[in-house]
């Protein structure tokens, strides 16, 4: 399984990312994409939902709306990751 998580680099401090890394990096497989100017992917092959659910709950606690996904292929993690983040998103401007 490959997990995926999006988010808006520009709105997550440092030390939040130093910290999310650490634990993200003892993955084998991880990769850091820049999607854009502002958003971040990262995408883990052979990854369990705990470590994706974690990585993002630390973000969602930190205030910081993200997005995750899983799938068999890297395209299939990022559609439903994309899709989660695009409801996210949309709750949260509903809220605002």
């Amino acid at each position: 399984m490959i997990g995926c998580l999006v988010y808006d680099e520009k709105k997550v401090p440092d030390s939040l990312l130093d910290h999310v890394r650490g634990y993200i990096l003892r993955e084998l497989n991880v990769d850091f994409v820049k999607e854009n100017q502002n958003m971040s992917i990262i995408m883990i092959q052979h990854t369990s939902k705990n470590l994706i659910w974690q990585v993002a709950l630390e973000f969602e606690i930190a205030g910081i709306a993200v997005g995750y996904g899983f799938g068999n292929t890297s395209l299939e993690a990022k559609q439903d990751c994309f899709s989660f983040w695009t409801r996210r998103l949309a709750k949260e401007k509903h809220i605002s």
